[in-house]
């Protein structure tokens, strides 16, 4: 009898040993999968954080007051904003994101001020993308526009440049001593004035002050020894029903930044 006990007990003994390791390695198992699908999962997700950095700097530029992303093509609404200089400096920023070194100090000292400007090379056209050769040809063809609507004044000493949106839609009389920018509506209507704005040299004989309302703070500025007055008519230029009287508005709302562009010759 004492031997069946001893032999049952010594049974239950071995079946609780396996028991206890069979156990034990499942555990040990399942640990090791466990640590692999986390240094896996791990491993996908620097995958795609690496994948989803920035492989290109931030090459964007703000010229009055809009952003330009010089990776992208430029929107031509944003582009017609531009002055003749703020168009020179965006065509340069094209070269300069590839690194280009300029001739010119001003332009190195300019785009310096940008972290993504790295000058290290004189000829990158080959560098140059489809959308870069894309936004050069707009900005080019865009600066000889503006070309054609700079006025030149041999008799006032300077020039100013017209927004694109104002081609064909005004025209320019001038004198020795001032000139008037009247509005030239696409309509045949018959009215008198239309006058956008005068300038006019202080010590004209035509000059008073008085006949006149002023168009901003800044109402005299000078080229060389000559004082000049920027001033509009008193009186609202155009009657209230004539048909292009919206248009003309809007071209108004333009005149500060036109007189912006006023330049000695």
């Amino acid at each position: 009898m004492n031997v069946m006990k001893y032999k049952i007990s010594k049974l239950i003994s071995a079946v609780l040993i396996l028991i206890f390791f069979i156990y034990f390695n499942l555990i040990k198992n399942n640990n090791i999968s466990e640590s692999n699908l986390t240094l896996s999962t791990i491993n996908k997700t620097n995958q795609k954080i690496n994948n989803n950095k920035l492989t290109s700097p931030n090459t964007t530029l703000v010229l009055n007051g809009y952003e330009f992303n010089l990776t992208q093509i430029f929107k031509e609404d944003l582009l017609s904003t531009l002055d003749k200089d703020e168009l020179i400096i965006l065509r340069n920023a094209i070269y300069a994101k590839h690194g280009y070194i300029f001739t010119q100090k001003k332009y190195n000292d300019y785009f310096l001020q940008f972290n993504w400007y790295k000058p290290t090379s004189n000829n990158v056209s080959q560098l140059l993308t489809s959308v870069d050769h894309d936004n050069i040809k707009r900005i080019i063809q865009l600066e000889q526009v503006l070309e054609k609507l700079e006025f030149k004044s041999n008799k006032l000493g300077f020039s100013i440049t017209f927004p694109h949106n104002w081609k064909n839609k005004y025209k320019i009389v001038e004198y020795d001593t001032y000139m008037i920018v009247y509005f030239n509506p696409s309509k045949n209507v018959d009215f008198k004035g239309g006058e956008f704005f005068l300038i006019i040299d202080t010590k004209s004989s035509y000059f008073n002050q008085e006949n006149f309302d002023t168009i901003s703070d800044k109402n005299f500025f000078e080229i060389g020894n000559r004082q000049y007055y920027i001033c509009i008519p008193t009186d609202f230029p155009l009657p209230e029903n004539h048909p292009e009287i919206e248009l003309f508005l809007k071209m108004q709302s333009d005149i500060p930044n036109i007189l912006k562009t006023i330049k000695p010759l």
